[in-house]
């Protein structure tokens, strides 16, 4: 029996104990440490990579356009074709003359606007059939076509001289010297287009050319150029509607390309510098000059509305 409660009175007095140890401190619960995550630093191609930009790069006009210098008014002539030296603009035209009868003829306008009817005699009579087309100067020579045949006209007598039995065609152009004729396809000749040579692989309308003897061609909607020793190739592919006609600043090698609305100029490589308006009921023609200034030769609604549009030279 004594055993017995010694034995009770242990276990009492020892969790007694215990309970008196933990109050003050002495057992304390060990925690539990984890441990640390091991540090991974990433490839450089495992970070963040924005998503890329496929959305195609739309070229942007980046140079001045050029600005209006007024117009030259045409009244009883339309147009069909210009040319343009020292300020002096020639143009392919056709209107109703003085004896009455619906006549093609070729127009000096000097650079104070006089419009002189150059190609007609003394009676009022013209060579020139009203279904003229363009016109190219040649020295002091002017070509002309109409659909049928050619002319050569004298740029200061206005004495004209037909050419039968080589057919028309619809523009004329002169580079390097030589004469080029667009009638579907485009044909090389000389200022007395004696003969006419096709240039292989180059077709259009409107036709333009310059000094160094490439000449350019609207085909469809882009521009085909030909180099002298007769290789064509694309220089304008894109940025362009419906184009009618092309001309070349020989200064700098700028394009210019005619539209219904807007005259568009490239540079050399057919990369796209700037667009303004026309201007012009109904363009049919451009060429630029020496000093770099663009004419835009306008057909107009009829004989009254017709007129010469004027644009400064390129700046930049």
């Amino acid at each position: 029996m004594f055993s017995k409660v010694l034995k009770l009175s242990l276990v009492i007095g020892f969790t007694l104990s215990s309970f008196s140890l933990s109050s003050c401190g002495m057992f304390k619960r060990v925690a539990t440490v984890e441990p640390a995550a091991e540090k991974v630093t990433p490839a450089a191609n495992d970070f963040y990579q924005p998503p890329v930009d496929n959305t195609p790069v739309i070229n942007t006009v980046t140079a001045t356009p050029n600005t209006s210098l007024g117009t030259v008014k045409l009244t009883g002539w339309q147009p069909r074709g210009i040319a343009v030296s020292g300020g002096t603009m020639y143009l392919s035209a056709y209107g109703t003359t003085k004896v009455v009868f619906t006549s093609g003829t070729v127009l000096k306008v000097a650079g104070d606007g006089k419009v002189k009817d150059l190609a007609s005699n003394l009676v009022g009579y013209h060579a020139i059939a009203k279904t003229v087309t363009g016109l190219a100067l040649s020295g002091s020579s002017l070509i002309v076509s109409d659909t049928d045949k050619m002319y050569t006209v004298d740029s200061t007598s206005g004495k004209v001289v037909t050419i039968k039995g080589k057919g028309g065609g619809t523009d004329v152009a002169v580079a390097g010297g030589n004469v080029f004729i667009s009638n579907g396809s485009v044909e090389k000749s000389d200022s007395t287009v004696a003969s006419r040579n096709p240039v292989s692989g180059l077709s259009g309308t409107g036709i333009g050319g310059d000094n160094t003897g490439n000449v350019y061609a609207v085909s469809g909607n882009s521009i085909k150029k030909a180099d002298p020793t007769g290789q064509v190739m694309d220089v304008i592919t894109s940025d362009l509607s419906a184009p009618l006609d092309v001309a070349v600043d020989n200064r700098n090698g700028d394009i210019y390309v005619l539209e219904m609305q807007n005259v568009k100029r490239f540079n050399s490589s057919g990369s796209l510098l700037t667009s303004f308006p026309s201007m012009a009921s109904k363009p049919i023609a451009i060429a630029v000059d020496e000093s770099g200034i663009v004419y835009v030769a306008d057909n107009g609604n009829d004989a009254k509305d017709s007129k010469v549009v004027k644009f400064s030279a390129s700046v930049g």
